[in-house]
């Protein structure tokens, strides 16, 4: 169940639980990252500026995996329907299907959570005054 890219990356090994789902989720990516700028970073195409930004990185680049994500997680929490924040709770985000999902690299993992996070807290309410 490993699989290399054409890129001479090192074979990479799909999660213990879930790897058939990881390994549909990475596949339909194309081994590659879905992120197109939710992370914060721009990911423009040098070669090719006008094409949409996406980006570079590849599973098992630098020996580190794609992560599967709920697809919300690519989205804003002003667009979920109804104004959600789009947050899954363990048991929910295991019952999601394979086109539920998205693959990112960690980097983009780490940004897309970190924007979801100073998103919330943005739209939290402000604690009440002391005095």
């Amino acid at each position: 169940m490993t699989a290399a890219t054409s890129e001479g990356f090192t074979d990479v090994r799909p999660p213990l639980v879930g790897a058939e789902t990881w390994r549909q989720v990475v596949d339909r990516a194309g081994e590659r990252c879905e992120c197109r700028g939710q992370c914060g970073r721009r990911h423009a195409d040098r070669a090719n500026p006008d094409a949409e930004p996406h980006c570079p990185h590849f599973n098992g680049q630098r020996s580190k995996p794609l992560h599967v994500v709920p697809r919300t997680h690519l989205t804003s929490a002003t667009t979920q329907p109804g104004g959600g924040s789009g947050r899954f709770g363990w048991s929910r985000s295991a019952r999601l299907t394979v086109g539920e999902l998205a693959a990112v690299c960690e980097g983009c993992h780490a940004g897309i959570d970190a924007a979801r996070t100073a998103q919330a807290r943005a739209a939290a309410e402000p604690p009440p005054a002391l005095f």
